[in-house]
């Protein structure tokens, strides 16, 4: 290359990232988790080398295709120890509650489960140990003196994101939108109807 070429191949090696190399055979649905976390356009790369890039060189193979997993069925105890990864690492580090505790479940499913679970509209006729977590979690989190002020604001102004952001922001600022979002969705809202019989 020239140098221009070689500051252009550095520039898109810098935009994709760091990712594995061949040799370490990492399974597709990682490398496409890694991948569909980032912006990246393969004919966007190719833009800046056209003048010395040949596209008859491109494999002719089929692209492999990201598409969004399946997520498999948890049990119970699987449940319990997402529950102890939550209390043990946080909600934002799946990386290790996957490598410690469900090395059988990828990230995804981890999260999905979580989103899925977590919500008071989960099925309640089975033991649930992810929304009792988040119930008590949440619980212990804000006082009565905040409950009373969240559903005062909330009975004012509606449950939208406006009000998650002026209860945050001028009301309780040691808290964030999202604590006090689920805050409210968990303990504070009304139960969903019940669904109507098929």
């Amino acid at each position: 290359f020239a140098v221009g070429g070689v500051e252009r191949v550095r520039g898109t090696l810098l935009m994709l990232g760091p990712l594995p190399l061949p040799s370490q055979q990492v399974p597709v649905d990682v490398l496409c988790a890694q991948l569909r976390m980032r912006e990246f356009s393969l004919l966007a790369a190719e833009e800046p080398y056209r003048d010395i890039f040949d596209p008859q060189l491109r494999p002719l193979t089929k692209p492999v295709r990201c598409e969004t997993e399946p997520v498999r069925q948890f049990t119970l105890p699987e449940e319990k120890l997402l529950v102890i990864g939550l209390k043990r690492y946080g909600a934002s580090r799946f990386d290790e509650i996957q490598r410690q505790l469900l090395p059988t479940k990828s990230m995804y499913e981890l999260k999905e489960r979580l989103k899925l679970r977590s919500s008071r509209r989960a099925a309640q006729d089975q033991p649930n140990p992810i929304l009792e977590w988040k119930v008590h979690r949440l619980g212990t989190q804000f006082g009565e003196g905040e409950r009373a002020l969240i559903q005062r604001v909330v009975d004012e102004r509606g449950a939208q994101p406006s009000t998650w952001e002026r209860i945050s922001t001028t009301l309780l600022p040691a808290y964030s939108i999202r604590d006090i979002r689920e805050y409210y969705q968990t303990i504070l809202a009304p139960e969903p109807p019940p669904a109507p019989p098929p």
